[in-house]
């Protein structure tokens, strides 16, 4: 969430972005030792053995308010360029890039008035990677499995079905967000290869697609739902957190309670929800000290059990740390 917040927050306050690498630099000094790390044998078993040699490196995101009046004496022409291109010494090798082409995995794409951020590269890794049958398909899942399914014959071995789950789960983090039911629901199983085939189907006719992120007022905004009664065994919670007009961080979850009604999936719904948008605010806060908050909830009951204390005498069997 942290780097959309601030992309974000820049196009809504006009601020000029620029980014870093830092390379040779290990804790901000010079590399001289040689640092090994002991590979992942669960997911690489070819690596039994072996040990991997690190190369620190780092990348670091700098961004610029256009007139702040604290920075006017630090900037070298008056411009919105912070003169940060003199730190730290001499002896770390820093490639500098006025414009963000990528950035932590995340692919940027300045237009007019927006900016698209994308994961062709991941993208890429996950289709080429794939030994499935891949056919293009109009939406990521259009059928719910059971989660637990009792499989006869052979045991198979559930590594491969996971990588593809862990790559998507980071794809859903940075830019693709209309996978997050489905890559969450497949996490829940073991091997329902059919499913996925049908979700990589999906990414595949929409590999091109680009979250884009417009700029707006300064206001983040939450709006929270969650499922009750339906084929899932449990609730499921969404929502969506936007700094004006551009999304910053989303979910899809299968609840960790069993709730016996509406009201209190809701509730829960917007408990959990809710956690996100604190962080969100600590950490704008560090940008701007001046911005409003809006929570958006469709179920009078669950804001009628926020508002008046008396309600939750009914919801007792809930756990406190639901309780807002």
């Amino acid at each position: 969430m942290s780097l959309q917040l601030v992309l974000a927050h820049a196009m809504c306050s006009g601020w000029t972005l620029s980014s870093f690498d830092i390379k040779g630099a290990y804790l901000y000094s010079p590399v001289k030792e040689t640092v090994f790390l002991e590979p992942p044998t669960y997911f690489c078993p070819q690596l039994k053995g072996k040990a991997l040699r690190h190369e620190a490196s780092g990348q670091m995101l700098v961004v610029v308010p256009v007139g702040h009046p604290d920075l006017d004496g630090l900037c070298g022409d008056g411009n919105a360029v912070f003169d940060f291109k003199r730190w730290p010494c001499a002896e770390v090798d820093i490639k500098w890039h006025n414009i963000i082409c990528q950035i932590v995995g995340l692919e940027c794409a300045f237009g007019e008035d927006q900016v698209a951020i994308a994961q062709r590269r991941l993208t890429k890794i996950i289709l080429d990677s794939y030994s499935g049958p891949i056919v293009k398909n109009d939406c990521p899942l259009s059928v719910l499995p059971p989660p637990n399914i009792a499989v006869e014959g052979e045991k198979l071995d559930a590594t491969p079905f996971r990588l593809v789950i862990g790559s998507l789960a980071y794809l859903v983090s940075g830019s693709c967000p209309d996978l997050a039911f489905a890559v969450n629901y497949l996490a829940l199983t073991k091997g329902h290869w059919d499913i996925l085939d049908h979700v990589v189907g999906y990414l595949l006719k929409t590999q091109h697609h680009r979250l884009v992120m417009q700029p707006g007022k300064l206001l983040l905004n939450l709006w929270s739902d969650a499922s009750w009664g339906g084929a899932l065994e449990r609730c499921q919670t969404g929502f969506m957190l936007k700094l004006g007009e551009a999304p910053i961080l989303w979910s899809s979850k299968r609840q960790g309670v069993v709730a016996l009604s509406t009201c209190v999936a809701e509730y829960v719904a917007l408990s959990n929800s809710a956690q996100h948008l604190v962080q969100a605010i600590s950490q704008l806060g560090y940008l701007t000290q001046s911005f409003n908050k809006t929570i958006f909830c469709d179920n009078q009951a669950a804001v009628q059990v926020l508002i008046d204390n008396l309600s939750r005498k009914q919801m007792q069997y809930l756990d406190c740390a639901f309780f807002l």
